[in-house]
């Protein structure tokens, strides 16, 4: 198992995916994986986690959701500290909004095909 994990480091150096939509376009897989994780992750974090919050500003500083829910609230001109259970949903919404937006331009179609090209160097 050891050699194999070694040979995948060499080999996926090499490897050039992408995924296809239903219109032909082609887009790279890591990035189509990266946003939809991290929609799940927002997603999961927001509804579904052990330690729920009820405001956005009572995340703790180390989340990586932190930065761009802050910049939310500079944006529309809501104080961090004193927002309203209402401002705090609205910054919730946006959050999410982005998200799932940014999946729309790596892959916003029903049927997506993944496909993989190996460069074999010997």
């Amino acid at each position: 198992m050891l050699i194999w994990k070694r040979m995948a480091k060499r080999v996926t150096k090499n490897i050039n995916l992408q995924v296809v939509d239903e219109s032909g376009g082609k887009h790279d897989l890591q990035l189509f994986y990266d946003t939809y994780t991290r929609y799940i992750e927002l997603s999961r974090y927001l509804f579904a986690s052990k330690e729920p919050i009820y405001d956005i500003n009572e995340m703790p500083e180390d989340s990586k959701f932190y930065a761009a829910a802050k910049e939310i609230a500079k944006q529309i001109d809501v104080d961090w500290k004193t927002m309203s259970h209402e401002d705090s949903n609205r910054i919730m919404l946006a959050l999410l909004e982005d998200t799932y937006n940014a999946m729309g331009k790596v892959g916003d179609k029903k049927n997506l095909v993944i496909e993989v090209k190996l460069k074999i160097i010997k």
